[in-house]
């Protein structure tokens, strides 16, 4: 990965890595994003998206290759487990004598650290309870926390506004969220994630002691959950400018020249790119994948990238009408290259391809064709999606993207159009 991309399959234990075992080494960067830059991504990307946008800064070689030892699914997972964290700890802080607070004067951090060190050993989880040495760490992180003033609630705006604080410092090598990983490390007794879990959630449990709502002695677990989501949020979306290749867009999966187009058909007032017709079993999706940059006078140069024959996934797509089966087919130079789509399990929300029958290249030379076949099981399905007809389907960001690999054989997401229309 990196410059020169190494595999991150680990079929044989049913993971895939974010990095392979060999890590690359986080090369510095003079263009890296300022925290204003990265805070969109931060508050509105989907955790599908930091997922992915992670896994790339890790084949760049950008991530600290620590973070990049994690599986995908370990990734996923992370937010679950900061849930629990935080319902953890202000559980124990109800019942503790430690986060007791008399009168209507702020805790003061000797107040926030004793309270921490309380939690800490209270902690069922031993890497929290490898945090109790440095409650004092987590106080001083509280006490710097300053906001406009108020308690830290789940009220999106006021969430946000601790979160871009606690964010600044952590991006300012502040103790102890400077060296986040590093942290984690030494605390985690078995997965780095599960360090990873309790440094940010002690530190915005922290905060949550430092500025409780009226009457509480802790801001509520929603609102400590909250921040420390945020804040894991940053570790993933750090790398990216999201004003530049904002939410949703993934401009950054080429620096130069590759254009991807789909056909469109009219569904009622709105356009799709998937419809199905009364009573068929089956809707077309056509992509029109080509490197020629002919309408962008903007000095960009044509790309060169890859549909690879590969063990991972090229190609993902929500499973929003129960299908049968998906078949995708790339038409290049008149040739058919097919991909094995796995048959689709009862009650699965996602459908994927993979092992293309031959790569394909696309050029400023050679266009290609990708098109889709979604297969109904029933069609009695349309019109429970869309009792008057036409309609068209709500549509997320994420449902759909298929991966390509760039002139330098790095491996990247691209989101596909994905718009289903019943007429």
């Amino acid at each position: 990965m990196g410059s020169s991309r190494r595999a991150v399959l680990a079929a044989t234990l049913g993971v895939t890595l974010l990095l392979s075992s060999t890590p690359a080494v986080a090369a510095p960067r003079d263009d890296s994003p300022t925290v204003a830059q990265v805070l969109d991504g931060v508050f509105h990307a989907s955790d599908e998206e930091l997922v992915k946008e992670l896994e790339i800064s890790c084949e760049q070689g950008e991530a600290d290759e620590r973070f990049c030892r994690m599986d995908r699914g370990e990734v996923h997972g992370l937010p679950r487990q900061l849930k629990r964290a935080a319902d953890e700890f202000t559980d124990l802080c109800r019942d503790l004598p430690e986060c007791s607070q008399s009168g209507a004067q702020p805790r003061t951090r000797v107040d926030i650290a004793k309270a921490l060190r309380a939690i800490t050993t209270a902690s069922k989880n031993p890497a929290v309870r490898n945090l109790s040495s440095r409650a004092g760490e987590f106080a001083d992180f509280a006490g710097r926390v300053t906001t406009g003033g108020g308690a830290l609630t789940a009220n999106t705006d006021r969430l946000k506004e601790y979160a871009r604080t606690a964010i600044y410092l952590a991006a300012s090598t502040v103790p102890p969220l400077g060296d986040l990983i590093g942290l984690a490390e030494a605390v985690a007794v078995g997965d780095v994630e599960q360090g990873i879990t309790a440094v940010l959630g002690l530190a915005a449990t922290a905060v949550g002691l430092a500025f409780p709502p009226a009457g509480a002695a802790i801001a509520a677990g929603v609102a400590i959950y909250g921040l420390a989501k945020f804040m894991w949020n940053y570790y993933q979306a750090k790398f990216r400018n999201w004003f530049t290749d904002p939410v949703g867009v993934f401009n950054r999966t080429f620096s130069s020249g590759a254009d991807i187009k789909w056909t469109e058909h009219k569904v009622g007032d709105r356009t799709a790119n998937v419809v199905f017709a009364k009573d068929k079993l089956v809707a077309t999706q056509t992509l029109l994948l080509n490197s020629k940059w002919n309408e962008y006078p903007d000095g960009r140069k044509p790309a060169t990238y890859t549909l690879p024959r590969s063990l991972q996934q090229i190609f993902q797509v929500a499973n929003k009408l129960d299908y049968f089966e998906i078949v995708l087919i790339v038409w290049q130079d008149e040739k058919a290259h097919t991909a094995e789509c796995g048959p689709i399990k009862q009650g699965h929300t996602l459908a994927y391809c993979k092992l293309l029958s031959s790569p394909v290249t696309i050029s400023a030379e050679r266009n290609a064709v990708l098109e889709v076949r979604y297969i109904l099981k029933d069609p009695a399905i349309l019109d429970q999606k869309c009792p008057t007809r036409p309609c068209v389907l709500p549509v997320a960001a994420q449902d759909s993207f298929f991966y390509v690999e760039n002139s330098s054989g790095i491996r990247m997401p691209v989101f596909a159009p994905y718009t289903v229309g019943i007429v």
